[in-house]
């Protein structure tokens, strides 16, 4: 696969709550296989940077 760029979206749930100076990262890594059926996860942390 010689695929260099793709486009995601990333849903913002509570729109009320979402401050729109914040910015969000992605951190690509090797791709891990899961189950039919199962979802993959994500980790909120409080890294950032101003």
């Amino acid at each position: 696969n010689d695929e260099i760029v793709k486009i995601i979206t990333i849903r913002i749930f509570d729109r009320e709550e979402y401050e729109k100076d914040c910015s969000f990262s992605l951190v690509l890594e090797e791709p891990k296989w899961i189950r039919r059926g199962m979802k993959g996860g994500f980790t909120l942390t409080d890294e950032y940077d101003d």
